[in-house]
């Protein structure tokens, strides 16, 4: 009878630390910095989203924050943006379980904003303007793709995404690299943010099925005119590019002063 061992934390600092350094570039060989230090610092302010100084106060042997930062600012050049998406991008296939290959498996493709509120002309070109959000209009932008298995969420992609890149282009290039990695979507999953007549004829051309969330647009037509009735029901429905779809609208009871509404 085959035992299963217990997956400690220290398992998984080696699992990531491993990954880590074959597939990322960055190095720390000094004598009191090392890899495995910077990856720590690094993996830490990461998994509980806080910032480096707080990670190098918590970790009992790190370095100095403005040491860690020095480090990092002497290898990171933004110019190099697609090289370390390369990067990032294959440390997320390197350890991806192989059952997960054997099925048809729901993905979804998501939009991440990390405010900036800095004003270095040289990141200028990699800001992306959206909706005020954390006290602030401009952003780096993150899209990520990931796949359900087992009630789990694996990320396999990302994208970094510049001003002038086309939202089309990014869900076509991760798409892709999920054909690359074998795997076979069942079905896709969108928020509003991706629903546009550029992205459904895309997903419509590779006969890739999705389901995509859709805003209530235009005063009395648009989307709006479909909000009818107080059942949900489903319909056909032409935007005004051409593009058709099939639109499901769906009642749901709204809470909190509008729920009269």
């Amino acid at each position: 009878m085959i035992q299963q061992q217990a997956l400690t934390a220290q398992d998984i600092r080696e699992t990531m630390q491993a990954v880590t350094q074959e597939h990322l570039s960055l190095k720390a060989n000094g004598y009191v910095v090392t890899s495995a230090m910077l990856f720590d610092v690094l993996m830490k302010a990461a998994s509980e989203n806080i910032s480096i100084d707080a990670a190098c106060r918590d970790l009992e042997h790190s370095a100095s924050s403005n040491r860690i930062r020095e480090l990092l600012n002497e290898q990171l050049n933004a110019e190099q943006l697609h090289r370390y998406e390369d990067e990032i991008n294959a440390a997320l296939a390197a350890r991806l379980p192989k059952q997960v290959f054997m099925y048809r498996v729901e993905a979804a493709i998501d939009e991440h904003d990390e405010p900036y509120y800095g004003k270095a002309t040289r990141l200028e070109p990699y800001v992306i303007r959206s909706k005020a959000k954390a006290g602030t209009t401009r952003f780096f932008r993150i899209i990520s793709l990931y796949v359900i298995y087992r009630q789990m969420r694996l990320t396999i992609a990302v994208a970094f995404v510049r001003p002038e890149d086309k939202t089309v282009d990014i869900v076509r290039h991760l798409l892709q690299r999920a054909h690359t990695l074998n795997f076979q979507i069942s079905v896709l999953y969108l928020d509003r943010g991706f629903c546009s007549g550029a992205i459904i004829s895309y997903l419509q051309e590779i006969k890739q099925p999705a389901i995509l969330a859709c805003t209530i647009r235009g005063k009395k037509g648009g989307t709006r005119q479909l909000c009818r009735g107080r059942k949900s029901y489903r319909t056909r429905y032409t935007f005004t590019d051409g593009t058709t779809v099939d639109m499901a609208v769906v009642a749901t009871l709204v809470s909190g002063k509008d729920k009269k509404r």
